[in-house]
């Protein structure tokens, strides 16, 4: 399979069922990425039900050329530690990770946060304490509060998932430690620009205005589906093949993206 390679995230905003099985049909689409929790007041059963679909529209694509990935909605209390235990739970509902599952997700945006520190202490906690239970730093997506709050720590993360493309250097993350670039959705990159990257601007059998993401591989599209494994999974597993892992719930406290051409046409959004 040659690249590039596209993987939406989704939310119940895209129904009770999404189509799962549509995007799966296309070859260039490599999976799906779907809201677990936020805060630690909502996990919704949406999740629990379509986390083992996702699994199921890539039948024997899982693992090889089909991944799986969820993420959770930050907020700034209480701790993130509180908050991680909350979503593995959730994943653990769900029927647990799998060896073609993607770290989970933290995703850092909106009016709430209100200084550097509490960004840093929070999502530090999160980092923390899902690599503590399941051995994997997650995913950091964010952008514009980031650069907001001027926070240049990695606070326990090391790969970035934005649709801020070309900004975030300054703050720790160049286009080179990108593994996912958000550039299609409500208010994001449109043509003229995804046009003439030659990116789908749609995702096959979801609204128009769902969220498309496009693998990063050293600031530039992943061009192989090796890489892509290697890039989403980290190249290890959770688990053997097929079988599922739960987590282990703890006893105490519960192309360079042709540089030039995306600098002019990249625009600056507040999340």
């Amino acid at each position: 399979m040659a690249g590039p390679f596209f993987i939406p995230d989704l939310s119940a905003h895209q129904g009770t069922l999404p189509n799962f099985a549509a995007i799966a049909e296309q070859s260039n689409m490599v999976g799906c990425i779907i809201k677990a929790t936020q805060g630690v007041t909502y996990s919704p059963e949406w999740f629990t039900i379509n986390w083992p679909r996702v699994r199921a529209a890539g039948g024997s694509r899982y693992g090889t050329s089909w991944f799986r990935g969820c993420f959770h909605y930050a907020t700034p209390s209480p701790s993130g530690t509180a908050q991680a235990d909350y979503m593995l739970a959730a994943v653990n509902r769900a029927g647990g990770f799998g060896d073609g599952d993607m770290p989970p997700a933290w995703d850092l945006e909106g009016s709430a946060w209100t200084s550097r520190q509490q960004v840093v202490d929070v999502s530090s906690q999160f980092a923390d304490r899902v690599k503590q239970r399941i051995g994997k730093a997650p995913i950091l997506y964010t952008g514009a509060t980031w650069r907001k709050y001027g926070v240049k720590e990695k606070a326990g993360f090391n790969k970035l998932w934005s649709t801020h493309l070309n900004v975030m250097e300054p703050y720790g993350w160049p286009n080179s430690s990108y593994v996912l670039w958000q550039y299609v959705g409500t208010g994001k990159y449109y043509n003229p620009t995804t046009a003439a990257l030659g990116f789908p601007t749609s995702v096959p059998g979801l609204e128009p205005t769902a969220d498309m993401n496009v693998v990063l591989d050293g600031g530039a599209p992943a061009t192989s589906i090796d890489r892509v494994r290697a890039i989403l999974t980290g190249h290890g597993s959770f688990g053997a093949t097929g079988k599922r892992v739960v987590v282990p719930m703890l006893i105490g406290t519960g192309l360079l993206l042709a540089g030039a051409m995306l600098a002019r046409h990249t625009k600056e959004q507040l999340f």
